[in-house]
């Protein structure tokens, strides 16, 4: 049964009420340990006018589903999995769904951009135990999103290595905005366990504010 689309006041609060700390990917990357450049006022923010180049966009993604994806398994089906990908660098990686050419993911994340003219590749994988299959790709292009407003993206996958003519689709929600760009620090405490005594050594996080 075809999962329902999502109502409108459900995508408004998906648009407009991101969380507050950025969802990290679930496959640790570099892509974040660079810290962010220049500050942003909160007027500019506050206005939403044409954000400056001190200004950072978030880009929020809710993977609902692939259909008709390809077959890459002996047993006529495939375990597909997707990739996001930003500057040759993996920011988010879904959980893999075994034996179906229909999976629903249903997984949501955040990840920021530094402009609008970058490009977000979307990459479907068939999960195997040596090397995993390639199921086709296809882009967000940043620049044709509206800001502030949460679309519906049906994704075509494309491979120009295969002479399959439909690989099938990847749908999905995006909502893209803009943000302060400040960077935010945060102490944690990471408890270590010396004899019978607690000791506690203070680290720093960097996080978007």
């Amino acid at each position: 049964m075809r999962e329902p689309s999502l109502s409108t006041n459900i995508r408004d609060i998906f648009c407009r009420e991101p969380q507050e700390d950025i969802e990290l990917p679930n496959e640790h990357n570099d892509f974040y340990a660079q810290p962010l450049q220049g500050q942003a006022g909160n007027n500019a923010v506050a206005a939403r006018g044409p954000p400056g180049p001190i200004q950072k966009y978030l880009l929020t993604v809710n993977l609902k589903e692939g259909r008709n994806l390809v077959i890459r398994d002996r047993n006529g089906t495939s375990d597909p999995y997707v990739k996001f990908k930003l500057e040759g660098k993996t920011i988010y990686k879904s959980k893999v769904v075994y034996k179906n050419l229909n999976p629903k993911w249903s997984e949501s994340f955040s990840f920021p951009l530094q402009d609008r003219e970058q490009v977000v590749d979307v990459r479907v994988y068939d999960k195997d135990l040596t090397t995993d299959d390639f199921m086709g790709s296809s882009t967000i292009v940043i620049k044709n999103l509206e800001l502030d407003k949460t679309g519906e993206m049906v994704l075509s996958l494309e491979d120009p290595n295969s002479l399959e003519d439909d690989m099938g689709v990847i749908v999905m929600d995006t909502c893209l905005t803009f943000r302060d760009a400040t960077i935010k620090k945060r102490k944690w405490h990471q408890k270590k366990r010396v004899g019978s005594r607690m000791f506690y050594f203070p680290l720093v996080s960097f996080l978007l504010a």
